[in-house]
């Protein structure tokens, strides 16, 4: 095989492997991307289950009490609540360190009105609703 054929196979081989090196870079990532949207869809799962558990205590007349396990997520997470008091009563319920949140609109008070706390992987909601006011518990 003279100079220039055998200039011409090694270029042909090192082709070969850079796309080879660009397919496997492209589904690392893609990779990467997938794992990231199923953690978010987990992490909207939990703030789904939290304020729904919210609304149904709030529409049950009387004495009530609702407890909830919280969806699996995959990594740590914290929950973070925040409620205000206005009219009606806003809890806000987010995803510490992601731009995830949800709002529940009640009309029962709820935890004396105005509070805030955060709680790292939390597996079940509690709520009792008692004396025209809910109480919230997460352990």
């Amino acid at each position: 095989m003279d100079q220039g054929g055998l200039a011409n196979f090694l270029m042909g081989k090192i082709g070969v492997w850079l796309a080879v090196g660009g397919i496997i870079t492209a589904t690392l990532s893609m990779t990467g991307s997938f794992e990231r949207t199923a953690r978010s869809d987990e992490l909207k799962a939990v703030l789904k289950c939290v304020t729904d558990a919210l609304r149904e205590i709030d529409r049950l007349p009387g004495e009530a009490w609702v407890e909830r396990e919280l969806p699996r997520v995959s990594g740590e997470f914290k929950l973070d609540f925040v409620g205000n008091r206005g009219g009606a009563q806003l809890v806000r319920v987010m995803i510490g360190g992601e731009n995830l949140e949800r709002i529940a609109t009640l009309s029962t008070e709820v935890n004396g009105g105005e509070f805030e706390f955060t709680h790292e992987n939390p597996r079940v909601i509690r709520l009792t609703k008692r004396d025209g006011r809910i109480h919230m518990e997460v352990f």
